[in-house]
């Protein structure tokens, strides 16, 4: 588990939030996936959200994310 995922389940531990929400949990020297990418642009810190959500550890509800109810 990379630092932004962890730095994610923390955010989420305080409860639900929106993408936008949990990119500004990330520290301001995360400049890469703090940036909002422009349209077409990869968008590495959407992709490790993805990646959390397809593997089961994250909650999309529409685009709230949470931690899974267990």
């Amino acid at each position: 588990m990379d630092e932004a995922e962890r730095r994610i389940l923390d955010r989420l531990a305080a409860g639900p939030a929106t993408l936008a929400q949990l990119r500004a949990a990330l520290p301001p020297e995360d400049l890469d996936r703090r940036a909002l990418p422009s349209m077409g642009e990869p968008d590495p810190f959407g992709d490790v959200v993805a990646r959390l959500v397809a593997t089961g550890a994250v909650a999309d509800a529409d685009g709230v994310y949470s931690l899974p109810r267990h």
